[in-house]
Parts: C-alpha cells; structure tokens; sequence
C-alpha cells in the first residue's frame, strides 16, 4: 500500500511535461499526486500558507480590513487552498509509512473546515463593523 517519493518532474516518472508553462508544470505535478507528501504538506501547505497569512495580515494592519483586501485575499486564497488540499491528499500515498497518508489526509480534512470558518468569520467581520 505504501510507496514511496516519486521524483521531480524533470526526471523520469508518471508525470509528463506537457508543453505548459512551468508553472504549470509545477501545479499538475503537485495537483496529480506525483510529489512527495512532505513537500506538498510541509513546503507548499505550512510554508506557504504562513508566509500568505503573513502577507494578508500585514496589509489588514497597515490598511484595515475592508472589502478590498477582502476580495484580493479570495482571490489568491481560493485557489490555493483548492491546489494545496487537492494536492495533500493525492501525495498523501507518496511515502514509507502509510500511517503519515492517515494523517495528512486527515488534517486535509481539518484544514478544509478551518478555511470555511475563517472566510465567515473573516465576512462577518466586514459586513458588521
């Protein structure tokens, strides 16, 4: 059941270049389930995420929360939590112990409902100041 990493896409293995930028190279890779689940979790899920959140709450700071910022954190926001969940869960099988695939898969899901309830309290925030 368990496998184990799959190599970069520059190198042989199931993912193929498709002749897409390499960005989106990058994102298929991540997207099909080819990497390894500590990059997608820790690199791209942690990393990412805190140096976003970071970011947003800067702004939040130095401008106030308002709709603008608001619209601008959907829009970067949704689809990277849409690339990294989807991506988490499919690399969740690329490693040695199968238990690590439980529990990513299982923050997948805590991290899914965290980002529901942070986007309402996020709205309810601005709609009543």
């Amino acid at each position: 059941m368990a496998t184990t990493a799959h190599p970069e896409p520059s190198q042989a293995s199931g993912h193929r270049p498709t002749g897409r930028s390499g960005l989106l190279d990058f994102l298929g890779y991540y997207a099909e389930g080819h990497a390894p689940l500590w990059k997608a979790f820790w690199l791209w899920g942690v990393v990412l995420s805190w140096i976003l959140f970071g970011a947003f709450a800067g702004l939040a700071n130095l401008i106030g929360l308002n709709w603008g910022l608001f619209l601008l954190a959907t829009i970067v926001m949704v689809p990277y939590s849409a690339w990294i969940l989807v991506s988490v869960w499919l690399c969740a099988d690329n490693v040695t112990n199968v238990l690590w695939s439980y529990v990513a898969r299982f923050l997948t899901v805590i991290w899914a409902l965290n980002i529901g309830v942070a986007a309402g309290l996020l709205l309810l925030e601005i709609a009543l100041p």
